[in-house]
């Protein structure tokens, strides 16, 4: 049985030594005896073994967590148990963990902040990808049942996403991450974070601000609408000028035929 603490990606646990988890208030190793600490497996065969865990009386409230590792015994341990020597041997051990927590009841302390929550500022187009990072400064591990709620410029509610809660060991931080699927957009939208913790209701919020819009798209369309107008202006104008033309021919002639119907008149 070993302590453990959670590797810098929030989610992978690693053993530590028992001086390592000495200053370690969550510490629970000490705590457990397991019973056979080993025995041997024909093919096929399960075994059982019982885990006896003795708190203390003097034991912080809160969480503790320890990892019961399972590993094969090496070839050569094999070898020295019966009295012979091994003339060669694997270096590969594999190792299973199996992870024990133990809450004991009393005065917990109950802390998480959100220490960013990220969109990109800018898109064409959908899905809109978006991630957080929670901190939990707790005494015991938290799972909270964080959810983005995405509303457009009027206010009006586009999608509600519920994350999968994930644990958070104490003082460490995790990220999560979601996306808002939709594939158009038009104007800003406004994602608000909302993560609750623990067991006493609380909770932490965060708001971000992100833009969607299909300028390409717009753009061609302008670029379209202003060609149409251009064509439709020059055809217009050149018809006015036929017509223009067309009108002047047509008062001069008549003038010449006032002029002649005049000479008549006058012969």
């Amino acid at each position: 049985v070993k302590d453990f603490i959670i590797d810098k990606d929030g989610r992978t646990p690693v053993p530590i030594t028992a001086t390592e988890a000495a200053p370690l208030r969550w510490s629970l190793a000490s705590w457990i005896t397991i019973s056979p600490s080993s025995k041997t497996l024909a093919p096929n065969e399960i075994a059982q073994f019982d885990v006896v865990i003795r708190a203390p009386a003097n034991a912080l409230p809160g969480g503790h967590y320890a990892m019961i590792v399972h590993s094969p015994i090496s070839e050569a341990a094999k070898a020295a148990k019966l009295g012979k020597k091994l003339q060669s041997a694997s270096a590969v051990n594999p190792q299973v963990g199996t992870l024990v927590y133990v809450k004991v009841p009393g005065d917990i302390h109950e802390e998480a902040f959100i220490r960013s929550f990220q969109a990109p500022s800018w898109m064409e187009f959908g899905p809109v990808p978006m991630s957080y990072v929670v901190e939990n400064l707790s005494d015991i591990h938290i799972s909270p049942q964080a959810s983005i709620e995405v509303k457009n410029i009027f206010g009006m509610t586009k999608e509600k996403i519920v994350i999968e809660p994930l644990n958070i060991f104490p003082y460490s931080t995790r990220q999560f991450s979601a996306q808002f699927d939709k594939t158009w957009g038009f104007g800003p939208y406004t994602a608000h974070l909302t993560v609750p913790f623990g067991n006493s209701g609380k909770l932490v919020t965060s708001s971000i601000v992100f833009w969607m819009f299909p300028y390409r798209i717009v753009l061609s369309v302008l670029v379209m609408f202003f060609v149409i107008l251009a064509l439709y202006i020059v055809i217009k104008r050149h018809i006015d000028h036929r017509n223009d033309v067309k009108t002047h021919h047509i008062e001069v002639l008549e003038e010449r035929i006032r002029e002649l119907e005049q000479k008549m008149r006058n012969e």
